[in-house]
């Protein structure tokens, strides 16, 4: 369910609702619900600790954005996860203060122009996702 996951970033929720479907009926194997029994949802999260896919997406993507940082993604995705303040040609900007990433223009470096625009979106999301975990740890330390 999680191998290549990060491909559903911006999906339609056509998409993520059939792999939803697939992962609803997993945890009803596997706790031994009925299909119309109530609580399916309860049961993902509080016994089997699972997330919803477009949660499970975010998550994965999260977790890739941080490993590229890191140094512990592969190679052909850590290169293109730089941080503004260490490209040469964007030092000078405000934006280096916020601990962005560099995000690639889509055709611009990379040979396929989906795997571009696909690198592009969950970098963009990831930024979403790591300001807000930034800003919610300064207002809970006062920073």
């Amino acid at each position: 369910m999680d191998y290549c996951s990060t491909v559903l970033v911006g999906a339609p929720r056509t998409i993520t609702d059939q792999s939803q479907r697939m992962l609803n009926t997993a945890a009803r194997v596997i706790t031994s619900t009925r299909k119309f029994d109530r609580g399916l949802r309860q049961i993902l999260h509080d016994q089997l600790h699972w997330l919803d896919v477009p949660d499970r997406v975010l998550f994965k993507l999260a977790v890739t954005v941080y490993q590229c940082l890191n140094g512990r993604a592969p190679l052909y995705l850590s290169e293109h996860g730089i941080p503004v303040s260490s490209a040469d040609t964007r030092r000078h900007l405000r934006s280096t203060n916020r601990h962005l990433l560099v995000v690639p223009r889509s055709g611009s470096t990379l040979t396929a122009v989906g795997r571009s625009q696909l690198l592009s979106r969950c970098l963009k999301l990831c930024f979403r996702i790591l300001f807000g975990i930034q800003r919610a740890a300064q207002t809970v330390l006062g920073v």
